[in-house]
């Protein structure tokens, strides 16, 4: 029963964006959700923790919106058919993309949560979309000279840290914030044309 797979991924389908969620308690969605199981996901092919990342993207939502929706800011019904058409990426870095996913579902646990770490978790979902932008766009960036290692730089303070202490989190990100050098990689990234229109897009929906 698809309920009671161990992962699972619940999206809402009636939203402006897409929203998705890692369930790894059983829990029973409503019928306005959509239940997502990856279907290589027992042969290791696919991080479900990594594609909850993907598809809260501001990259993949803007795919969705344009490609879609048309660009309408409209709130409509998310489409099964249109989801099995995103051109996701699947392939790569699945390691540092499970520890930033189990890092957002710490700080996400629950409401007290969730407003003590407000701006952290603001801060920690633009450094995971700058990291897809240069995941996804890794062959234009190269083709353009423009040499990114953002990855590389967040790995070797992520990759260790203890994801049940939200003090050692908070203290992990609060180290990236003031590493210069993440910052200099992450302007690299926010200076390319094609993620300055989609961040512009972002603010203007906002």
């Amino acid at each position: 029963m698809i309920f009671l797979k161990p992962e699972k991924l619940i999206m809402q389908t009636i939203s402006s964006n897409l929203t998705v969620a890692y369930d790894n308690q059983n829990y029973y969605p409503l019928s306005t959700c959509i239940v997502i199981i990856p279907k290589d996901m027992s042969s290791k092919k696919v991080s479900i923790k990594y594609l909850m990342l993907l598809l809260n993207s501001k990259l993949i939502n803007f795919y969705y919106d344009f490609v879609f929706n048309l660009g309408a800011n409209l709130t409509t019904e998310i489409s099964v058919k249109n989801l099995n058409r995103l051109p996701l990426n699947l392939q790569k870095n699945h390691e540092i993309f499970n520890k930033l996913s189990d890092i957002m579902v710490n700080m996400n646990k629950n409401k007290r949560l969730r407003e003590k770490n407000k701006e952290f978790i603001l801060f920690y979902e633009n450094l995971i979309n700058l990291l897809i932008y240069e995941l996804v766009f890794s062959r234009e960036f190269q083709r353009e000279c423009l040499n990114i290692n953002l990855m590389e730089l967040i790995s070797q303070y992520i990759i260790n840290v203890n994801i049940d202490s939200i003090e050692k989190i908070q203290e992990c990100i609060i180290k990236i914030q003031n590493d210069k050098d993440i910052s200099y990689e992450s302007q690299k990234i926010k200076s390319h044309p094609w993620v300055k229109i989609i961040e512009e897009f972002f603010l203007k929906k906002s």
